[in-house]
């Protein structure tokens, strides 16, 4: 009989196939000794083949080593020593002692309507052989340090500024307590098993465990070198190639030297807008700051900000402008000016920028994309620079405000690896000269290319990093020494290892040294919203609960504050996916709490659940206080959700015409509100004043035969959120116009006090009889029959003539600015001033 100390010295991976219902695994065992874990709750007899000798586990709950063979004479000595296998459990470790090459494969057929919790690791006290019950790669910090667990495996190390590898596998622990020294884990994943010491019985709930937020302490993590191999080890795992997961048949013709997988910077920066809250200033293009108006444009072909005296422009032009244009030395390629911020005399200005001139090796094309961060300080009477200062950044802003003289930033910096695969020729493919859907033949045949040399496959577990970059630099414009931007004593991370992350960097600047002070980064795959004095981190990779009818997701949501002090404040979690940060909304009146819309992924089944929940900050967690469910009908799918001080607008996503009021004034216990539509069109925009308790959407209308037809604009009375009513509305033009509103929301102008609004109407250079003149429209909201209102044009549907309102641009902002009893908007249309008065009606 095998002696069963041997056993434990003789793990290897395994690899699980799942087919499209998940219902079905097979398993791939090589000849000799291998560790596997089972997707489900099965027993003995899935081994009772020819191919098997010995099949070992160990029972945590009993303390002993349970065997079973198919050899009846090598079972009956077995049965003489040790007690024989009956059940599996989805999270045990089980040895199997192959004869040769096999598949196992698994069906499970469990009931449609009972979907199971298959994230549950149960230890006992003591020892435990035990596997992940889902697909995931954890960092080994997940478990608290009560739990010693070792693990054998193949083992890299970083060295220098590379990593290593050792060929012969060998143990590895957590605990940093032992008198012989153990190499850390790498890595936990659902392909090894380990062993687990458990002081008492429990169960883990291994979702709970991936969406942890661990802190450098956690983490060990006390220098820039550990957070660099930290971040270099996540690199390692998220990138490996594996041919487990994506079959490729074998194409003769393919040629293919080598194969590489370079992740770059590819960021967008795009700031979604944030709910205003009062003193905090957030970034725009076109800013009233005092009697000056402060514009994006350009001069001499460069972005620039002016800014202007508010008469100067009034009266027909920017005389006297002054011009903020981002410079610094050194050769810079392109500055591109995404947005601003004027605040205490101060102007903010970040640009992308790109350095051309630097040698083309992989840490600079890294590094291609960067932030310069130009803080001036500013006088008045004239216009002057009193002070300015210029911070590069290695990333792009996602999310910008200032309060009171204290800037604060977010940035995105995606780490850079590049890896090669040794090359292992294969021979006796003949077989494989065909396609095929055999499970045979995509283990052997798939993944399979060629060369001049011959067929083979690239040796995944054996990759060599060529090059590494992982940490965000900065450096102000005055200097050349590049400073790390992470600060090794706060630095956080999910531990969830496979997936793409990137790290974010909360920032503070003072406007007294105009230097970087506090600086908080956090590693994951996250969506950002920034509230008046938090930062929310948005991740949808929570725990999965799976039946093959319905799969439902978890989304963790974890909070930074910044003002007045920098601090994790915890997490939460919500059912089902965030699908935007405008999902997110905190409200004005209450810091500690916290508004999600959230909706399940996918389902097998027809109904597909959506919800709001609040949570609440309490002993730095996140706790769910109140929630909604099924704002929309649950057979479609949540498409979109706004929220305006106390009410939630929502809508589905094959419904753009309907939409339901949620009611949040109680926190604690929201509630659905009435139903309002769009009547024969689909919703573009949608506004709602607080003040007057009425929703105005812009809206395309639509013919008999679904085509686009003329613009419109409704009119909603919400006094009664249970019962809000149609009012009326105006039809403008055809399908040949449209307004900038659609995509760029500061275009569109809604005076409460005077209960005007402003509609900027464009052509697409083709026109009908019906077909709207080009400009300006006004309407005057006005009331209409028992306090109702009404939408009444001022001009009887004659535009104002505005000049460059009659091009075709999307790049609209307006400003409405008052002198006495005389209105004007001055809109900023491709970085051009345009100003128009507007007729005021005293009566209102």
């Amino acid at each position: 009989m095998e002696t069963k100390n041997n056993l434990i010295w003789l793990i290897v991976p395994i690899f699980l196939f799942s087919q499209l219902l998940g219902r079905e695994w097979n398993i791939e065992l090589h000849k000799g000794w291998q560790l596997i874990g089972l997707p489900i709750e099965t027993n003995k007899r899935i081994f009772n083949n020819e191919h098997v000798r010995l099949v070992w586990t160990y029972s945590g709950q009993y303390r002993e080593w349970l065997g079973y063979s198919p050899d009846k004479s090598l079972q009956n000595k077995l049965s003489e020593e040790v007690a024989s296998i009956y059940e599996l459990k989805p999270w045990q470790g089980v040895w199997v002692q192959s004869i040769d090459d096999w598949n196992l494969t698994i069906s499970d057929y469990t009931d449609f309507d009972n979907p199971k919790i298959v994230n549950k690791l149960h230890l006992y006290e003591g020892w435990n052989l035990v596997s992940l019950p889902f697909d995931t790669t954890l960092f080994p910090e997940v478990f608290d340090e009560k739990y010693t667990i070792w693990k054998y495996d193949k083992y890299y190390y970083w060295a220098g500024n590379k990593f290593k590898f050792k060929k012969d596998i060998q143990w590895q622990t957590n605990r940093r307590d032992n008198i012989v020294e153990f190499p850390p884990i790498s890595e936990i994943n659902s392909l090894t098993g380990f062993w687990i010491y458990s002081p008492t019985d429990e169960e883990i709930d291994i979702s709970n465990l991936e969406t942890k937020l661990l802190s450098n302490r956690d983490l060990d993590v006390s220098s820039i070198d550990e957070v660099e191999h930290f971040i270099g080890t996540n690199l390692l795992v998220s990138n490996r190639n594996s041919k487990y997961w994506n079959w490729e048949l074998i194409d003769t013709n393919k040629e293919q030297g080598k194969r590489s997988n370079i992740v770059e910077n590819g960021v967008t920066n795009t700031t979604p807008p944030n709910t205003k809250f009062g003193g905090v200033e957030t970034p725009t293009i076109f800013k009233r700051y005092g009697e000056y108006i402060f514009y994006k444009t350009t001069q001499n072909s460069k972005d620039t900000v002016a800014v202007a005296q508010i008469d100067s422009i009034l009266n027909g032009g920017n005389i006297g402008a002054t011009f903020f244009t981002p410079s610094i030395s050194g050769n810079v390629d392109t500055i591109s000016i995404d947005n601003f911020i004027v605040s205490n005399n101060t102007l903010v200005i970040f640009s992308s920028i790109k350095i051309d001139s630097e040698s083309p090796n992989f840490a600079n094309r890294c590094r291609s994309n960067r932030t310069l961060v130009s803080i001036y300080s500013l006088a008045f009477n004239p216009v002057d620079i009193k002070s300015g200062k210029h911070i590069i950044i290695d990333g792009e802003i996602t999310n910008s405000q200032v309060i009171e003289n204290n800037l604060y930033f977010v940035t995105k910096f995606q780490p850079c690896i590049d890896i090669e695969y040794p090359k292992i020729y294969l021979s006796n493919l003949d077989k494989c000269n065909y396609p095929s859907d055999d499970i045979d033949y995509k283990l052997n045949c798939s993944d399979v290319y060629s060369d001049s040399k011959g067929r083979f496959r690239f040796d995944y577990d054996k990759p060599i990093v060529q090059h590494l970059y992982t940490l965000p630099k900065y450096q102000y414009g005055d200097s050349n020494q590049l400073l790390n931007l992470i600060d090794p004593n706060h630095f956080y991370a999910t531990p969830k290892l496979d997936m793409n992350s990137s790290i974010f960097t909360l920032s503070h600047v003072n406007f007294q040294s105009n230097e970087l002070l506090q600086r908080y980064s956090i590693f994951g795959d996250f969506k950002t919203y920034f509230a008046k004095s938090n930062l929310y981190l948005i991740s949808n990779y929570g725990g999965e609960y799976i039946s093959f009818r319905d799969k439902k997701t978890k989304s963790s949501i974890y909070k930074f504050a910044f003002y007045p002090h920098m601090e994790y404040r915890g997490m939460g979690e919500v059912e089902g996916e965030i699908a935007s940060p405008l999902w997110l909304s905190e409200p004005k009146s209450d810091s500690s709490m916290v508004r999600i819309a959230s909706k399940d992924r996918w389902s097998w089944k027809e109904s597909r659940e959506n919800r709001i929940s609040i949570l609440q900050d309490v002993n730095n967690s996140l706790i769910q206080i109140g929630k909604v469910s099924n704002i929309v009908d649950e057979r479609l799918q949540l498409g979109g959700v706004k929220f305006f001080g106390d009410i939630a607008i929502a809508s589905s996503d094959t419904q753009s015409d309907n939409f339901k009021l949620i009611d949040l004034k109680d926190s604690s216990d929201p509630k659905e509100g009435g139903i309002f539509s769009i009547k024969d069109g689909k919703n573009k925009f949608i506004y709602y004043s607080e003040n007057d308790n009425r929703i105005i959407t812009i809206n395309r209308k639509v013919d008999k035969t679904d085509y686009d037809d003329s613009l419109n604009i409704s009119l909603f009375d919400t006094s009664n959120l249970n019962d809000p009513k149609y009012i009326g509305g105006v039809d403008i033009g055809d399908f040949h116009n449209n307004t900038p509103v659609v995509s760029n929301p500061d275009s569109f102008v809604y005076l409460d006090s005077d209960r005007v609004l402003a509609l900027p109407i464009y052509t697409d250079g083709t026109q009908s009889d019906k077909t709207a003149q080009s400009g300006l429209y006004l309407f005057d909201v006005v009331p209409f029959q028992s306090g109702y209102i009404s939408l009444e044009p001022q001009y009887r549907n004659n535009p104002l003539r505005v000049a460059s309102l009659s091009k075709f641009s999307k790049n609209h902002n307006v400003l409405p600015i008052y002198r006495g009893y005389q209105m004007y908007l001055v809109y900023l249309i491709d970085g051009k001033l345009t100003t128009t008065k507007v007729l005021r009606n005293e009566t209102k």
